[in-house]
């Protein structure tokens, strides 16, 4: 919630539908449109035109005519070139919407979700084909959106005060609605963890008409009892008051919530953000809000350490977004995979600092390095883009580049390697292979010239591909598009090694294939299910004593994940589960009683396409495991 306009509000009465149509990249909706020329003085060429040019830069799409490098991306510092794409313009995408906030990115369904706070809705921007449809009418008023590590979409409502999880099914689940007892303020913006745990903010910016219903009489921000909360209300709303200072909690995979942030650490909590390694929170503090009797937040941005047990420490203010001698009032925050932080701007109250609307860049270290300019205030922002052999760029995955390797790097005592270049390059990729050397690499894990390929590259598991399949799969390789992007050699300090699963050492028929419990331990062995639940507590592989019985401890980014144990046996396995909660567990990533997988079992995103038939092979041939307790 951008605090400039509402203490604009407060000060002349003006609405901030005066001076915010649509917000830009404040919900994603902008991204790098063409833009027009300002008339040059006699004698000099002429400038593009810009936010802060006369005539003003034209975002509407399609305005001619397109220049580069945008003159409203600025580098503040050359570090910030290797993050700015020069050959494109910035795109107003939409606009129509009163206050856009909380813009998400879903990379499976390939669209953007954000919400329109004051029109109780949210919106969809598809990649298909560029439109803009209601998501969902109404929504409760939501502010920010994300989506976990499951895929399944988070949203804090003011209307309703709670944080709500959008379901595969289509179900709704609430988050959280209340602390001790005392129902929350209007969650405003919310992060996952790898762990499985959801952080949020809950600052008070809700408790109005224009984005959500104030108290009820007497609650903080409705004394008086003037206002009337229930106009225009279903039935249950309007009885609700302010009861809990201003916050910052988290929501434990268990469903416990527990404070992490007290407002006299923090006062009126914002935008929150996650650095890429996990180990800091940065949290935006802003001015004060309904109901507040105290000074509130200066607008600026604070860093905290997150230790093992989850607990914060070292506050540190990383910036008070003082760029110029103007303040770009922070609202919204992103990281990128290189710890920078992307911070929404609203420039001096209102936006009416002409310019410093947009974004700022800074360095983890909180180092102004960019800017971009808006022609409004931009409340908030997002980056997208899924997929691994794909390198990573600031804003995610970069798609055009997809299987071009070279993004992540897998450094063991055994081989440091990184994802290598698998497009039709003839230079980089595999180009130069033969389809049977291609095959080959699916199935032996060796490249044309003999060198083995890192167990990364699960080919264990594809020696049962039938010819048919392995035949597709190579003609698929062949049709992606071809990517120059040279990536470092393999560095391979011992033999490869990898253990071959019983029953699938060579390739399966098409007529094996009909019977269900065979193919669905082809689906499950091509998807390596036993490559994670197959090991011993010391991480090797046992297909014969540890098939299916898990306990292996993952660690990493999310924490620490146990494999369970997915054989029939009634108390330690998946005896007891229907057919059905094991179908939902591979589509949906929960367990039987509904609580998210942790990382790295977050396959549900590929599961989830799968049809019943092949669905119910694959139950059909874990009822056929041995059971080990």
């Amino acid at each position: 919630m951008a605090l400039e306009a509402r203490a604009l509000e407060g000060s002349r009465q003006i609405s901030r539908r005066l001076f915010m149509k649509a917000v830009g990249t404040v919900a994603g909706t902008a991204a790098f449109a063409p833009n027009a020329t300002a008339q040059a003085p006699p004698g000099r060429p002429a400038e593009p035109s810009s936010t802060v040019t006369s005539p003003p830069r034209d975002f509407t799409p399609g305005a001619p005519p397109v220049t580069y490098v945008d003159p409203d991306v600025i580098t503040v510092d050359p570090l910030f070139n290797g993050y700015r794409q020069g050959n494109t313009p910035i795109k107003r995408l939409w606009t129509g919407a009163l206050w856009s906030e909380g813009p998400a990115w879903s990379g499976q369904g390939r669209y953007l979700v954000w919400s329109d706070i004051p029109n109780n809705r949210q919106l969809r921007w598809l990649e298909d084909d560029g439109s803009v449809t209601v998501f969902r009418s109404p929504s409760n008023n939501s502010n920010g959106n994300t989506f976990d590590f499951q895929g399944r979409q988070l949203s804090c409502e003011h209307l309703t005060r709670r944080v709500v999880r959008y379901e595969h099914d289509g179900s709704v689940t609430i988050i959280a609605d209340s602390y001790n007892g005392k129902r929350l303020n209007s969650p405003n913006d919310i992060v996952p963890h790898p762990d499985g745990s959801y952080w949020f903010t809950d600052p008070p910016y809700g408790g109005q008409l224009y984005e959500g219903a104030p108290d009820a009489p007497g609650g903080p921000s409705n004394r008086a009892g003037r206002r009337k909360p229930r106009l225009g209300q279903p039935p249950e709303i309007g009885n609700m008051k302010r009861e809990l200072p201003t916050s910052v909690y988290r929501v434990d995979p268990g469903g416990r919530l527990d404070l992490v942030i007290r407002e006299d650490q923090l006062p009126d909590p914002n935008g929150l953000v996650f650095s890429p390694d996990y180990k800091k929170l940065y949290v935006i503090s802003t001015g004060p809000g309904p109901g507040d009797t105290g000074p509130g937040g200066k607008r600026d941005m604070y860093v905290f350490d997150v230790g093992a047990d989850n607990k914060l420490s070292n506050p540190k203010l990383f910036s008070d977004f003082m760029v110029d001698g103007i303040k770009c009032g922070p609202d919204g925050a992103r990281c990128d995979v290189d710890g920078n932080v992307w911070v929404s701007s609203n420039g001096a109250p209102g936006g009416r600092a002409l310019g410093y609307s947009g974004v700022t860049v800074w360095t983890p270290e909180g180092k102004l390095i960019g800017r971009i300019r808006l022609p409004e205030v931009c409340g908030n922002l997002c980056f997208g883009g899924p997929k691994r052999h794909t390198p990573r760029g600031p804003s995610g995955f970069l798609m055009e580049k997809r299987f071009s390797g070279g993004s992540g790097t897998w450094d063991t005592p055994a081989y440091t390697v990184k994802g290598s270049n698998i497009t039709p390059d003839r230079e980089t990729g595999i180009g130069t292979w033969s389809d049977s050397e291609i095959s080959r690499s699916l199935t032996d894990g060796v490249r044309p010239s003999g060198a083995p390929l890192a167990p990364q590259m699960p080919y264990a598991f594809y020696k049962i591909l039938t010819p048919r399949d392995l035949d597709a799969v190579v003609a698929y390789m062949r049709s992606v598009a071809s990517v120059r992007n040279a990536v470092p050699p393999p560095v391979y300090k011992a033999a490869m090694h990898a253990e071959l699963v019983p029953g699938a050492v060579k390739p399966f028929t098409d007529e094996a294939l009909r019977d269900p419990i065979t193919r669905g331990f082809y689906l499950a062995t091509i998807a390596h299910c036993m490559e994670c639940h197959g090991r011993r507590p010391d991480g090797v592989q046992d297909y014969k004593h540890a098939l299916g019985k898990g306990g292996y401890v993952f660690s990493g980014p999310w924490g620490a994940a146990v494999t369970p144990n997915i054989t029939p046996h009634p108390k330690s396995g998946i005896g007891a589960w229907t057919d059905a909660e094991i179908k939902r567990a591979l589509t949906h990533g929960v367990s039987r009683d509904g609580r998210a997988f942790q990382q790295p079992m977050a396959r549900q995103i590929y599961f989830s396409r799968m049809i019943d038939a092949d669905l119910d092979a694959i139950v059909a041939w874990l009822r056929t495991i041995p059971p080990i307790e």
